[in-house]
């Protein structure tokens, strides 16, 4: 069984995946960070009224991205927070986000907090649900 530390390591590699995917536009590469077999995946981007339920529709959010995104100038992710539970994990952090997008004039520039919950499967972590939100301003 990996140590905690192992497992922490492990976690964060798939942030880092996460990270330089979004950075390289590598659809598949943000696609090999999800467990496809989970039944009950969650995606729920900031900029989405409703959650994106299920593998399929995670797949067709990644295909607009592809088709919608000219470049990406940033995907950082700070003050990175992870927590294992023997089978499961969670990661949080702070995101910031700058890409040029095909239906915008200007640059979209957005930022804020994601939450990852990942499941041990066959000794590799994988990406259950995922929460990303803006930060309360007043």
């Amino acid at each position: 069984m990996p140590t905690t530390e192992q497992d922490t390591q492990q976690i964060r590699a798939i942030l880092e995946r996460y990270s330089k995917s979004w950075e390289s536009m590598d659809w598949e590469g943000l696609k090999s960070i999800w467990d496809p077999d989970y039944e009950h995946i969650l995606y729920i981007p900031e900029e989405r009224a409703q959650p994106i339920r299920g593998w399929a529709e995670v797949e067709a959010y990644f295909r607009h991205a592809a088709e919608s995104v000219i470049r990406v100038g940033a995907m950082q992710l700070s003050d990175i927070t992870i927590d294992v539970f023997g089978d499961t994990a969670y990661a949080f952090c702070n995101f910031h986000f700058e890409a040029e997008l095909r239906r915008l004039a200007e640059p979209f520039v957005t930022g804020g907090r994601d939450t990852f919950i990942l499941r041990r499967k066959d000794a590799a972590w994988k990406v259950i649900h995922y929460h990303e939100s803006r930060p309360h301003t007043s």
